[in-house]
């Protein structure tokens, strides 16, 4: 028996403040991944502009509104679930907030947000695009200090 098999092109952002703390959000109990952090940002609405999706996506479930300042990644992967296979395919943009306060999520696919040090993030429940967002991050932040 064959699953049905679906593409989900979604939008995130890596959205750091100014302790270096990556902002993430954890997954509420009706997702998948129930419990594991993730980086803000969602699904892209058809017909939806990318920037916009994930603009509206971080204010979904932050609270905050960003500037998308450049592309820091583009990815896509393939899971097996019991009732259907996903190929997820991934746009990662990196993200400077312009106002607003961080509150968490209410009937939507997040129950909290949270900045947290890279170093510690190890220590938490992750889905795998985390783990790629932090090695983004201290990629960058390696750059930097060598082009000083």
């Amino acid at each position: 028996m064959s699953r049905p098999q679906t593409t989900r092109v979604a939008c995130y952002a890596l959205i750091t403040d100014e302790d270096h703390r990556l902002l993430l959000c954890r997954l509420c109990p009706l997702e998948v991944n129930k419990g594991k952090w993730t980086l803000p940002g969602g699904g892209v609405n058809f017909g939806e502009n990318l920037i916009s999706a994930v603009q509206r996506e971080v204010y979904e479930e932050t609270g905050l509104t960003v500037k998308v300042t450049g592309l820091a990644d583009a990815h896509s992967d393939h899971f097996v679930h019991a009732d259907r296979e996903l190929h997820a395919v991934r746009i990662v943009y990196w993200a400077d907030v312009v106002e607003g306060e961080l509150r968490q999520e209410t009937n939507g696919s997040t129950d909290d947000c949270q900045y947290f040090a890279l170093d510690e993030i190890h220590n938490l429940p992750v889905v795998t695009l985390v783990k790629r967002g932090v090695g983004i991050v201290k990629g960058r932040r390696r750059f930097a200090k060598s082009s000083r």
